[in-house]
């Protein structure tokens, strides 16, 4: 399966896929707004470039969101080369029929997608089309299929695919392994150890390379779990924007900050979603 990686990136015409089995919050979004446009216009202003479809469904617009890491990443292999056909697939909620859209090079294709309770008393998004039809291409196609991983449904979605015969490309960009979900015990211990049994059970037959940004999650599918083909990876910083300042003593005064202390920076949501938990830990590293 390693060789089968690198036998798919050297066929011309390969067929890359990116899957988003994530339905955006648009629902949420747009009743901020008085009307689809106003919230047309902020993301666009706010965020950055959207494209969008009228349909005749009952969320009346579909987006296409530009700005989005997959989208990013599908670009950033376009300036690259054309050798490859390149498309991102979407689980939607609020649409009945799958619609497709190119933009910049990138083919968009979004599916139907229902809202799935878990036993946690959550929820999930599923698209059965989206799977029925990858199940399909990936017999037929020369496919190398990207997800973004870990999350209890696209283990449960891998799982369902199979794709023993096709490279799988996984990034973690912000989820966590089951075995680091809840520091403290919950009811759902027993769930998590489950997922985490689920998970690297993914990792072993399905998964050809991980590219994961926690050091922490990458010592233990190393470490503990013997798994290969795990590295670390941070995302790309445009220095013609961010620049670092050469005397950090005269930013920290004009900031009026400790110059003979130590800084723990963290810029996010404080969510477990993002591992705010662990900044305990690195708090704990630096008093060293």
């Amino acid at each position: 399966m390693k060789n089968l990686l690198k036998g798919f990136i050297n066929m011309k015409r390969t067929k890359i896929i990116y899957m988003f089995l994530m339905s955006p919050p648009h629902e949420k979004l747009i009743s901020k707004f008085n009307s689809i446009e106003d919230y047309t216009t902020h993301y666009a202003q706010s965020v950055g470039d959207l494209h969008y479809l009228d349909v005749n469904e009952e969320v009346r617009r579909v987006f296409f969101y530009l700005q989005d890491f997959c989208h990013l990443l599908m670009k950033e292999i376009l300036s690259r080369t054309n050798d490859y056909e390149l498309e991102i697939w979407r689980s939607y909620l609020g649409i009945t029929q799958v619609y497709t859209k190119e933009v910049e090079g990138i083919t968009h294709r979004l599916f139907p997608a229902k809202k799935v309770k878990k036993i946690t008393g959550s929820y999930k998004t599923h698209s059965n089309d989206l799977l029925t039809r990858l199940k399909k291409t990936i017999k037929t196609e020369n496919v190398l299929l990207i997800t973004s991983y870990p999350s209890q449904y696209t283990t449960c979605f891998l799982l369902k695919l199979k794709p023993v015969n096709v490279p799988l490309i996984a990034i973690h960009r912000g989820w966590r392994l089951a075995r680091f979900k809840s520091p403290t015990k919950t009811k759902f211990d027993i769930i998590e150890k489950l997922n985490d049994s689920l998970e690297i059970k993914c990792f072993r037959k399905y998964i050809d390379v991980f590219r994961c940004n926690i050091r922490k999650q990458i010592d233990y599918l190393k470490n503990e779990k013997g798994l290969e083909n795990v590295a670390q990876f941070t995302d790309g910083i445009d220095y013609n924007f961010y620049k670092p300042c050469e005397d950090k003593e005269r930013l920290k005064q004009e900031l009026n900050l400790p110059c003979n202390k130590k800084i723990l920076l963290y810029i996010g949501k404080f969510t477990k979603i993002k591992d705010v938990d662990f900044l305990i830990d690195t708090y704990l590293e630096l008093l060293k």
